[in-house]
């Protein structure tokens, strides 16, 4: 575990039992420079005693805030990116279902548009038929009529 990460702990679990770190050092009859001088001790002199600056120390170690921050901006950018490009690919293959499901319902539509013709054509030709049988039984009964009546 790093530092960072260390005091971030540290520094939730004094915000969990909703203190500060200078309200616990209060608590406890001590200031936190207090606490510093008691025992000597003063942040910047410590470094200087190691012959250490905070901004060298960074510099040392090859980091700089503003180096930090851009790279951290590049990480998001390419990871914002790479996420457009994957959810506009996967939106690209749901827009080419959707356009084959589309082809598909067209060509059912068409189908029930042309059963609906031949249902239509099936029904005129069916009252044709009972109109063609209404008048050929007309006509048997009219040469039935007519030949009994010449017999007669």
């Amino acid at each position: 575990m790093s530092i960072d990460e260390q005091f971030d702990r540290i520094d939730a679990s004094i915000k969990e039992q909703g203190r500060s770190f200078e309200s616990a050092l209060k608590d406890q009859g001590l200031h936190f420079e207090s606490a510093l001088k008691e025992q000597g001790l003063h942040f910047e002199s410590a470094l200087k005693e190691q012959g250490l600056h905070f901004e060298s120390a960074l510099k040392e170690q090859g980091l700089h805030f503003e180096s930090a921050l851009k790279e951290q901006g590049r990480l998001f950018e390419n990871l914002f990116d790479s996420l457009k490009t994957e959810v506009g690919q996967r939106f690209d293959r749901v827009d080419a279902r959707l356009d084959r499901m589309e082809a598909r319902l067209d060509k059912i539509a068409a189908g029930a548009h042309y059963v609906t013709r031949l249902v239509e054509w099936s029904e005129k030709q069916d009252l044709f038929q009972a109109d063609t049988l209404r008048r050929l039984n007309d006509l048997a009964d009219r040469v039935k009529r007519l030949e009994g009546g010449a017999a007669a």
